[in-house]
């Protein structure tokens, strides 16, 4: 939308630029109310330099994004504990606050902006690959994704222990999803009380801001209609149906891990921190265990000690980097890089995540768009939210409402696809923006902005939930700020497409209920040149289309995989703790040996919180018999 240049000729006396100016200045100042988080009282960056050294620390934690903000600031709650924090970016930008623009900070500074290595055979739709934004900045992709709070399907949990791992079944870990939660959606508690959520914890959990009510409706009303029930809680009792999630949020700003649980720590001297400090390597002794850390700060290489632990909490793609250059990975690929092997462990293996494939539909056709009109509303939104943090920029739109359904038994309590919905109303230039992010071709993007043009636009994006062939994580060469190596493995087995190409034939279902015919619900052809020869409609073309279009999730997972002394590819063991190597572990989203049937942040807030949890008991326990020996 391009902004209206200062529409008036008339001459004026003063009165009208006094208001005008008073206006302008509120709303600059409202802009101080979005001050993201920061560590800036605690950061010693300055002083390292100053002094050449850092005193040793008791634990050093690698990564402040979803799980190493909670372990840092959980750690720290012990002031008998000295805690470094070393996070590779900066603090987070004021955009990051507002979630209404959470798809404007996918493509900048504050993530690493990866792409997955590219295929012949899916993904066809990205020139550049199919990317995979990480968070590089305080709280991670908590400070960067879409702020949609769901903990998965507690068979997963459940599955994580069936597979060795003592102590992950849902019941266990339960309790540390509620521990972190302040659920401000005070409605859950009427219905399913204090079994599944909680209060009083530093994370804020609420409902987002309803943006469209009638579109919402024409969702929820077709999926009725084709026999799916409304589901009022996915993070209760049963996850299937459709239904509208909480998000990490707080009266209208963002709730990211570093100011649930950094800022609450950040007058605690016992907590220091370096920003824009990227950890290289693990470093070992002769005996194979843990000392310190090698990092870059302000292009200069320096060391840091710990006498107790390190955690690497660096996310699933650079934590088996910094594995892998400790020397501790896959022996022939270390070898075939000239890398000393320490441990021979499978890191960078196991590697999963969420595809994401977008079903768009057109709404709306026959009414008459009003530009002036959509410029006014958005003008008064920017107003709602900069001055009460209220309408539709302080919610996510439709993206909040999501479907879990099984595509081939209806009674199932564990879904095999997610729905997720994404609404872009006519005139406003956010598609642009979405289509951009995600780097679609030139010819696809001009084919959907044409579409555009004549309706607004719902995508039904639709998540697969399991990934059979793991892709993995591998290094370039020996440099560690090279970017690694992604191979996704996507639809490599042809039962994917078989559930994404079932998950189509429901949304097309849907799609012609009465619910989406009164709204003018119309299929978008998206123009595929190679696709488009085949048969219209027939699996055949959409499995062609399936392997253009998939793109991620964005959900990585299980490169460092958690599993039993009998699993030959497991990394850590049900503690966290790397195998082989003393004093390090492992706590984030990398650990997981499958993944969630759902979103992956909270799950990964909850592997922070039960590290936290078994690193502070371990020793504490130490520590208490230290003392009454030296009592004796």
């Amino acid at each position: 939308m391009e902004i209206a240049p200062y529409p008036c000729n008339s001459s004026q006396v003063g009165a009208l630029t006094i208001l005008t100016s008073v206006l302008v200045h509120q709303l600059f100042q409202a802009q101080c109310t979005f001050k993201p988080p920061s560590m800036e009282k605690r950061d010693v960056g300055d002083i390292f330099l100053e002094k050449g050294f850092l005193d040793d620390y008791d634990f050093i934690v690698v990564g402040a994004g979803s799980a190493g903000s909670v372990v840092a600031g959980r750690l720290s709650e012990n002031p008998q504990w000295k805690i470094l924090l070393l996070e590779a970016g900066g603090d987070p930008p004021m955009e990051s606050e507002i979630p209404g623009l959470a798809f404007g900070v996918l493509q900048d500074e504050y993530n690493w902006q990866y792409y997955a290595e590219k295929s012949d055979s899916v993904g066809l739709a990205y020139p550049k690959g199919i990317y995979w934004p990480r968070g590089k900045l305080l709280g991670g992709c908590s400070s960067i994704n879409m702020m949609v709070y769901v903990r998965g399907n507690r068979h997963d949990y459940d599955e994580w222990e069936k597979m060795g791992n003592t102590g992950w079944k849902y019941k266990d870990v339960l309790r540390y999803f509620k521990r972190s939660q302040d659920n401000r959606h005070r409605d859950l508690f009427e219905m399913s009380g204090s079994d599944f959520h909680a209060l009083g914890g530093p994370l804020k959990t609420e409902t987002f801001y309803s943006a469209s009510d009638t579109m919402r409706n024409v969702i929820m009303n077709g999926a009725q209609e084709i026999g799916y029930k409304k589901n009022e809680d996915i993070n209760g009792a049963d996850q299937m149906g459709w239904g509208a999630t909480t998000g990490t949020i707080e009266k209208g700003q963002r709730c990211s891990t570093a100011r649930a649980f950094l800022k609450p720590a950040e007058n605690r001297t016992n907590l220091h921190v370096i920003r824009n400090a990227q950890v290289t390597k693990v470093l070992l002794s002769d005996q194979g265990e843990a000392e310190g850390v090698e990092f870059l700060y302000k292009n200069k290489t320096f060391q840091s000690k710990s006498s107790r632990e390190i955690i690497l909490s660096a996310g699933a793609v650079n934590t088996p980097q910094i594995l892998m250059h400790s020397g501790i990975g896959p022996a022939k690929h270390l070898e075939s890089l000239g890398i000393e092997v320490k441990k021979d462990l499978s890191v960078g293996l196991n590697l999963q995540d969420h595809i994401f494939v977008p079903y768009f539909l057109k709404f709306h056709t026959s009414e008459r768009f009003d530009a002036a009109a959509a410029e006014r509303e958005m003008a008064d939104n920017i107003f709602l939210y900069f001055l009460h943090k209220i309408g539709p920029f302080s919610g996510i739109g439709l993206t909040d409402i999501m479907g879990f359904i099984n595509t081939q038994n209806d009674t199932s309590s564990v879904p095999d696809v997610q729905i997720l919905n994404i609404h872009f109303l006519r005139g406003l230039p956010i598609f642009e923006q979405f289509l951009k992010k995600y780097g679609f071709s030139q010819d696809i993007e001009k084919s959907l902005l044409n579409e555009y043009k004549t309706g607004d636009i719902l995508i039904h994006g639709i998540v697969l939930m399991r990934q059979k062939v793991p892709g993995k994580i591998e290094l370039r060469s020996k440099d560690p700020l090279e970017y690694p190596k992604i191979t996704a493995n996507y639809l490599e087995d042809q039962s994917e497409v078989e559930t994404v190409i079932r998950a189509i034939r429901i949304l097309q279902k849907m799609s012609q209920t009465a619910s989406y015919r009164k709204h003018e619900a119309q299929e978008v052809k998206v123009k595929l040149p190679n696709c488009d020869i085949l048969e219209k409609d027939s699996d055949a073309y959409w499995e062609c289309y399936i392997r253009y279009m998939t793109t991620s999730t964005f959900h990585a997972v299980g490169t460092a995989k958690m599993g039993p002394d009998s699993d030959p590819q497991a990394v850590v063991d049900p503690e966290l703790k790397v195998r082989g190597i003393k004093g390090l572990r492992v706590a984030d989203a990398s650990i997981m040996p499958i993944i969630p049937s759902g979103n992956t942040n909270a799950p990964t807030i909850m592997i922070g919180e039960k590290a936290a949890d078994m690193i502070g008991s371990h020793w504490k326990k130490i520590d208490k018999e230290a003392k009454k020996k030296d009592e004796l």
